[in-house]
């Protein structure tokens, strides 16, 4: 997803940085009220969902892949520094 958000960026002659800085804001959001906003909406349609069972999720679509992601970065640019 925040790919697109860069790629669409780029089409509008957007600023990369406030483009950053929203996708990391949206990022942080995600993980902190995720889990609280599901669980509410869940319990107006009386549908039960365990809190273990959001955290999960947040862990696995949303904290892994910004870890991968920054992990991945971290190397690519050790990589390209080595090549200079």
């Amino acid at each position: 997803m925040p790919a697109m958000v860069f790629v669409w960026s780029r089409l509008v002659n957007g600023s990369p940085n406030y483009t950053l800085v929203q996708v990391a804001l949206n990022n942080v959001i995600m993980i902190f009220a995720y889990a609280p906003i599901a669980s509410l909406l869940l319990g107006v349609t009386d549908i039960s969902v365990p809190w273990e069972t959001l955290l999960l999720s947040v862990g696995l679509y949303v904290i892994i892949p910004i870890m991968a992601g920054c992990a991945t970065r971290k190397k690519l640019l050790a990589h390209s520094e080595q090549r200079l």
